[in-house]
């Protein structure tokens, strides 16, 4: 769900101050958001295509600002810290919400963020499937 996909993308959007020292600081907007089905992967959505945005806001105390619109959904803004080790990046929301994990990877100013174990309702049944996930995020 929503829920699920801004969590997700909050994770993609991490600021590190790694023992690498790679530097994720800045504002990255998502070009691509697709949820793939783990069982039948030529179900497949890019909430982006849709008409959705994601933008992320990485300081350099770590700390992130989430911002996720689609369309027919109220805007979501989520908030918390992040830290990168080797190539995963972890999320941990403000509040309540677990910390979750992302395979990391940046090429240039493109950030990439994958997920096997996500979860998205690719029938509007209000049913969520296991899905894969993949964030493509340029630092703008």
């Amino acid at each position: 769900g929503l829920g699920t996909l801004a969590l997700t993308l909050a994770l993609a959007c991490s600021d590190s101050t790694s023992p690498d020292d790679v530097d994720i600081t800045g504002t990255w907007n998502a070009t691509l958001v697709q949820y793939t089905s783990t069982a039948d992967p030529s179900k497949s959505v890019d909430l982006i295509a849709d008409g959705g945005t994601l933008s992320i806001v990485i300081t350099a105390g770590m700390n992130y600002t989430l911002t996720v619109s689609f369309p027919g959904e109220p805007v979501e803004v989520e908030q918390g810290t992040v830290s990168l080790a080797d190539d995963v990046v972890t999320i941990d929301p403000a509040g309540p919400d677990v910390p979750f994990d992302f395979d990391f990877a940046l090429s240039g100013d493109t950030m990439t963020l994958t997920s096997d174990d996500e979860e998205f309702d690719f029938d509007g049944d209000d049913i969520d499937e296991p899905a894969m996930l993949l964030v493509v995020l340029p630092r703008q």
